[in-house]
């Protein structure tokens, strides 16, 4: 299960690879700045590249699906424990419940779910 936390430290590596790699190869290249990418099309530079942009899509999905599936079904007890699980505070989860957080902060009161109750 993709984490919040996770999800941050996969990006960041994955886009320090991708920096790492347009550094030490692309800049030297001869068709570097001509913003015509035919003449990289079998480049293994730029094929490494495109995995590594997929890769970062995938993550960016798997997030968005959480996300969205909190919006379509309003935040319950279950979708508020799985988004705390995630990593998400509370401000995130009031936004993506598109409920303001004063009202998070009300529901949560009424039905009894805090943080603490969350760990256990």
């Amino acid at each position: 299960m993709l984490t919040r936390k996770k999800a941050r430290k996969r990006r960041a590596q994955l886009i320090f690879k991708q920096t790492a790699l347009h550094e030490n190869n692309c800049q030297g290249c001869v068709h570097n700045g001509k913003n015509v990418f035919a003449n990289c099309k079998d480049c293994p530079v730029l094929q490494r590249l495109q995995v590594i942009g997929t890769e970062l899509e995938s993550i960016s999905k798997e997030l968005d699906s959480v996300v969205q599936s909190s919006k379509d079904k309003g935040i319950t007890p279950t979708i508020y424990k799985n988004l705390v699980y995630r990593g998400y505070n509370d401000i995130e989860i009031s936004n993506l419940a598109d409920i303001p957080i004063r009202e998070l902060n009300i529901w949560k009161k009424n039905i009894g779910v805090t943080r603490s109750t969350i760990a256990n």
